[in-house]
């Protein structure tokens, strides 16, 4: 797009303000790239982010049912055998030890 003022100017000045002009439309061309770029990135971090928030949850919870469990086994005598309850936290303990996503 020729700038109004392009008829004033020598040839090499012309070309020179043509050059300014595609410089400056990369610019801007580029400029919006970047900020697309940015955008995606902060949504794929907000959403693993998002992710392990909760597989800490559920790994914290996991983890309090078991000592739960465990605190109560341990104040049972030992004859009574094993604790459902406790039998319980480690099957939920041993759910989410494969992949942090599962628990």
């Amino acid at each position: 797009m020729p700038h109004p003022d392009s008829q004033r100017l020598t040839p090499l000045e012309r070309e020179l303000l043509s050059l300014v002009e595609r410089l400056n439309a990369a610019f801007e061309q580029t400029s919006q790239q970047l900020a697309d770029l940015e955008q995606r990135s902060t949504a794929l971090l907000s959403e693993r982010l998002t992710s392990l928030e909760a597989s800490l949850g559920n790994s914290i919870a996991a983890q309090t049912h078991f000592n739960e469990a465990l605190a109560d086994w341990l104040m049972q005598p030992a004859a009574n055998g094993p604790s459902p309850v406790l039998i319980q936290a480690l099957n939920d303990l041993k759910a989410c030890n494969p992949a942090p996503t599962s628990c």
